[in-house]
């Protein structure tokens, strides 16, 4: 079976805040995250007064093998378990925690002042040109076309270069933060090749805009 894309994978676990100016497109955003999820077990999503009802039967074909039923609109506390996904959309505050899901992720009005609770990871949705939008984080930013009809990645790189940004963001999900050093050691081993061409492949990930470097760190751009 093929591996999930860094989108949407890198939401299933841990709790997440998606802040953006758009309510439009936080809506969207939310919604066919719960679709992708649906597909690996259940969702809980709980809508705010401002959530379109209709943007769950638009988007509902939008993504290969979702699972309706296993969607349940409401309250969070209506189905909890470890590989249960919690979905909070424009909620009104955010409590410190929600106890019982493997993970939660919640989308928001950008303002002035909105911190993500203590524990939680902040990804700022910004729109970068007609519809696509750019999320960024300390840890990754990835590039995504959204619109009415669905959410797909705004651009691909080549073959080598896109298999080296799984790897990486494979990596990134796992340990959480990638020195260039851990990196180099990663593509290597991964793309069977030397550290001489790992550092290689990493340098045209960077000039290419892929990637960035601060700190030593290894930065997701796409």
């Amino acid at each position: 079976m093929a591996a999930e894309p860094f989108y949407p994978r890198v939401f299933f676990r841990g709790r997440w805040v998606v802040a953006g100016h758009e309510a439009w497109a936080r809506q969207v955003l939310a919604v066919h995250l719960a679709l992708e999820a649906s597909r690996l077990g259940r969702v809980v999503v709980v809508p705010g007064e401002a959530v379109d009802p209709r943007v769950l039967d638009a988007l509902a074909g939008s993504v290969a093998r979702a699972v309706l039923d296993n969607v349940v609109l409401g309250g969070w506390e209506l189905v909890r378990g470890e590989g249960v996904m919690l979905v909070l959309v424009e909620p009104r505050f955010l409590k410190s925690d929600y106890p019982g899901y493997g993970s939660v992720v919640a989308f928001v009005e950008k303002r002035r002042g909105i911190r993500a609770p203590r524990g939680w990871r902040r990804v700022d949705m910004m729109r970068v040109s007609g519809r696509v939008f750019e999320l960024s984080s300390p840890l990754f930013t990835i590039r995504l076309v959204v619109s009415p009809s669905g959410v797909r990645p705004a651009s691909a790189p080549g073959r080598l270069y896109e298999k080296a940004l799984r790897v990486l963001r494979e990596a990134l999900i796992d340990y959480g933060e990638l020195r260039v050093r851990d990196a180099v050691d990663v593509l290597s081993h991964e793309l069977g090749v030397g550290r001489r061409d790992a550092r290689r492949v990493l340098a045209v990930l960077v000039d290419k805009g892929y990637i960035r470097v601060e700190s030593g760190y290894i930065i997701i751009r796409y």
